[in-house]
């Protein structure tokens, strides 16, 4: 046995030698190119063997590091390539990962329909869904649009679907308001907001799941600035958070089923007016016809923007604000990219900080 694995060994260090006798080979051939292709006394040729050099100076280096990893040259090269393939592939796929992830939830309609209320055209909402994503992606977020594929997947999709649709004064739009929520539930919760709010200042905390704001309970972002309550334009939450919540404004709507209208937002105000705590509000997102002054941005203008943690451009900003002559609902999407880039320019990001973390 010993002499049969001496016999190993010696095979092995001759296997070594051979290699390094190889590569010991490769360096001396490449100084004496380097000093042959020196020795040119015309310029013509002095470039030529130069060129030539750098191709035989690759060649050695190729051949040497392939006899030593025990490859061909054309095996290392194909091996060269696929990692120079793949190396820039893997970051991006590595930088998405560690991105939070912002969801929001999105179904064309048909703007003929009588429940569609947004005044936009299928151009404009195409446009604003593309500046929604950008303007996240940018800010450090993953965005991912969420569908009614999703929301079906929960075991009350049908119940809620057929309620809402049947027994409700909503029309369709109103309807997929509600059905987000489950929509959120089935992809574990977390955070989403309208297609047409936009980020401005970073979460302290950052914004991933295990960091939730206020311990995971269910927070809405753009509290009321008269009366109780908050529009669910941003929200966070667990999956847990998320489920109670749908069933909650669910039940709220069939309690207020005899109203002319009802909506998810109508029950988030009703919630809080009636069973106040009932989830978490935050002040950390600016309607868009507060930063639409009609004048440009300046740097004294920032403090509105201070601390929050986005900006809603609803159909009620374009209404009340002050825009360009012959601007309007379906500008949307121009609107809201010229006033973020205005606003980076000119304002310092200041994170925001939840209720749960400040100190008193």
């Amino acid at each position: 046995n010993n002499s049969v694995a001496k016999m190993v060994h010696l095979k092995m260090k001759r296997k070594h030698w051979m290699r390094l006798r190889a590569a010991v080979f490769m360096c001396l051939t490449l100084l004496i190119i380097d000093n042959f292709l020196l020795e040119d006394i015309t310029i013509q040729r002095q470039t030529t063997h130069i060129a030539a050099s750098d191709e035989v100076r690759e060649f050695a280096l190729m051949s040497a590091l392939a006899e030593l990893e025990g490859m061909t040259v054309d095996e290392l090269e194909d091996a060269i390539s696929t990692a120079k393939a793949q190396g820039p592939k893997e970051e991006a796929e590595e930088d998405e990962e560690e991105r939070p992830i912002i969801h929001t939830f999105f179904h064309q309609l048909d703007h003929t329909h009588s429940g569609q209320k947004t005044g936009m055209t299928f151009e404009s909402d195409r446009d604003l869904l593309q500046a929604w994503k950008e303007a996240w992606y940018d800010a450090g977020w993953r965005p991912k649009i969420l569908t009614l594929k999703e929301a079906a997947k929960h075991p009350d999709f049908l119940e809620f679907n057929k309620t809402l649709h049947d027994h409700m004064p909503f029309g369709e739009y109103d309807v997929l308001c509600f059905l987000r929520h489950l929509a959120m539930v089935e992809v574990g919760g977390g955070w989403m907001s309208d297609y047409d709010v936009f980020p401005l200042n970073p979460l302290k905390e950052g914004g991933h799941n295990h960091a939730l704001p206020n311990d995971g309970r269910f927070t809405a972002y753009e509290k009321q600035i008269v009366g109780p309550g908050a529009a669910p334009s941003l929200v966070s939450g667990t999956a847990k958070e998320w489920n109670r919540m749908a069933h909650s404004i669910y039940l709220n709507a069939i309690q207020h089923r005899n109203e002319n209208f009802w909506s998810d937002f109508f029950a988030m105000i009703d919630m809080d007016k009636n069973n106040h705590g009932s989830y978490e509000i935050e002040d950390a997102v600016v309607p868009g016809r507060l930063v639409l002054t009609g004048h440009h941005w300046g740097h004294g203008d920032c403090k509105a923007t201070d601390g929050k943690l986005a900006v809603h451009f609803a159909h009620d900003a374009i209404k009340r604000g002050h825009l360009l002559v012959g601007e309007t609902q379906a500008d949307r999407p121009k609107i809201a990219k010229h006033w973020l880039k205005m606003w980076k320019e000119r304002c310092e990001p200041i994170p925001f900080e939840d209720i749960s973390s400040e100190t008193f």
